[in-house]
């Protein structure tokens, strides 16, 4: 969201979106596009993947690819099917069932179930495609997960292993012609499996285009850093985001560990008492507080989102008009509403213990 891709996303023949793509697409055209003619996934009515109302109010998709079954899936998938069809009397969608034989070829090719959008991928091409562009494919990289998308009767053998699918997606886009993808995901998967991948050069290049979409390169108003991350170089990042726009001045929160002191004019250091950053430890919030920011740069570290809860309540407390997510790869990711991020996370770590306990119980610490 933010980039205002709608009329990339238009101008192709066909536009397929996933899952509960509804929910991110609600006012969001002039980023996601107005189109919809397939839709992909599994419609169980009673998780989050599927609320017919929503799908035909927003996506309003030509059709239905529905994922098909599994033996693993038991009484689940027909119980599922059973469901929609009987729901779908009222909404009319037109649907299709994916042929089981193939689906079960691609699962045993890839040691996992795919994630939906994978599967996507693999059909649009089986049946011909002449081109397929991924969007928006990031392997959660973006700190989001839904707790909700946990199966409890699906074990770790039939779920998505994530190495084995990204290792898939990087092998196909070397080798399927046919097959492209948006440079986020092309750069997720470069820096795991190119061997000749420049983590520097790459991070350099993203951040680059990443401020030319989202900042304003004559902005006066000052700039907020927050540097909470170091699986990247902050002296390079500063780098870039200052010779982009040399004008605003820059406020820089830091936990003790890295605190300094900076002799170049119009950058001021504010160092948390702590190692860990809070409004309880930041000794200069009351002057924070004074500012008018116009854009603030988290520094991420690609983990769930619930560990910068106290990093996001600090912004609560300052003005800032556009809020970010800098990776490690160079891409930002603006975050829309401040208030509404923080009771996501507090509603996820009020379920956490539950959902940590599922996942050792079910051996699924490295899967989705």
């Amino acid at each position: 969201k933010g980039r205002q891709l709608a009329s990339l996303v238009d101008e192709f023949d066909i536009v397929a979106k996933c899952n509960d793509f509804y929910e991110h697409q609600e006012n969001s055209d002039h980023d996601l596009g107005s189109r919809c003619e397939i839709w992909y996934g599994l419609p169980q009515q009673s998780s989050y993947q599927f609320n017919f109302e929503k799908c035909k109010r927003i996506l309003n998709p030509t059709h239905l690819r529905i994922q098909s079954r599994l033996p693993s899936y038991d009484k689940f998938w027909d119980q599922t099917i059973s469901s929609f069809k009987e729901k779908n009397r009222r909404y009319k969608f037109d649907y299709s069932v994916i042929d089981e034989k193939w689906y079960q070829e691609l699962t045993n090719e890839l040691k996992c179930i795919p994630m939906t959008g994978i599967l996507a991928i693999m059909d649009l091409l089986y049946h011909g495609a002449s081109k397929v562009h991924a969007l928006g494919f990031d392997f959660l990289r973006s700190g989001y997960y839904n707790e909700k998308a946990i199966d409890l009767h699906v074990l770790q053998s039939g779920w998505h292993n994530t190495s084995n699918l990204k290792k898939f997606l990087h092998d196909l886009l070397g080798k399927e012609k046919r097959f492209s993808a948006d440079p986020h995901l092309k750069s997720i998967l470069d820096s795991e499996f190119s061997i000749n991948f420049d983590h520097e050069k790459t991070f350099n290049l993203n951040l680059k285009n990443e401020c030319k979409k989202f900042l304003h390169p004559y902005s006066q108003q000052p700039l907020l850093l927050i540097r909470s991350s170091n699986r990247f170089s902050f002296e390079k990042a500063l780098s870039l985001i200052r010779n982009f726009n040399e004008n605003p001045p820059i406020h820089i929160i830091s936990s003790s560990e890295n605190s300094t002191d900076s002799n170049e004019l119009k950058i001021y250091f504010h160092p948390s008492l702590e190692k860990k950053i809070s409004p309880q430890t930041l000794k200069d919030l009351d002057v924070l507080k004074k500012l008018q920011f116009q854009y603030c740069i988290i520094f991420y570290n690609g983990k769930g989102l619930h560990e910068y809860l106290n990093i996001f309540e600090i912004l609560n407390h300052l003005k800032c008009s556009n809020l970010f997510l800098l990776s490690e790869l160079g891409f930002l990711r603006k975050v829309l509403d401040i208030k509404q991020t923080i009771t996501e996370i507090n509603e996820f770590l009020a379920k956490k213990e539950r959902f940590d306990y599922l996942n050792s119980k079910y051996n699924r610490e490295n899967c989705i």
